[in-house]
């Protein structure tokens, strides 16, 4: 039996999930947009608005170190807005305003020190978190790390 892992609200009766057996997909309402089967499993998951256009997109991290963001449309697998491997487990993604200046940011870490923030505009864009913010980020990170299980 293949459970849910993760259940991410994505608003208007929509929700993002993630399957234990490396399924990720949408439903608006009991009727389901789209679904991609992967086989790395996914470890976590959340929404945030990628494209800038006001419509949240599915950010989901995978055991393989691979880290998705895949537009919410109806129809379709979901394309792939931004694609990124890192060298291990993606251990938690997050949409917060960590810096707290009003600027939320997709936050990925794949280890304890190190995060990446991403933007439709700059996709490659990478940086460690500085030792100021370090502690604030890692109780962001399990946070959402505990929140996903």
């Amino acid at each position: 039996v293949d459970g849910a892992m993760a259940l991410c609200e994505i608003g208007n009766k929509r929700f993002a999930y993630a399957t234990k057996s490396g399924a990720v997909g949408t439903f608006e309402g009991v009727d389901r947009s789209w679904r991609v089967q992967m086989s790395a499993k996914p470890t976590c998951m959340c929404v945030y608005d990628m494209t800038m256009d006001g419509n949240a997109d599915v950010v989901v991290g995978w055991t393989d170190g691979t880290l998705e963001v895949r537009e919410d449309r109806t129809g379709g697998a979901g394309p792939i807005i931004v694609r990124d491997k890192f060298s291990s487990t993606v251990a938690g993604v997050l949409a917060c305003d960590y810096r707290m200046n009003g600027i939320v940011l997709l936050v990925c870490g794949h280890t304890i020190v190190t995060c990446m923030f991403v933007s439709v505009r700059s996709p490659n864009l990478r940086f460690l978190v500085s030792s100021r913010h370090l502690a604030l980020f890692r109780v962001a990170l399990a946070l959402a790390c505990t929140s996903s299980q």
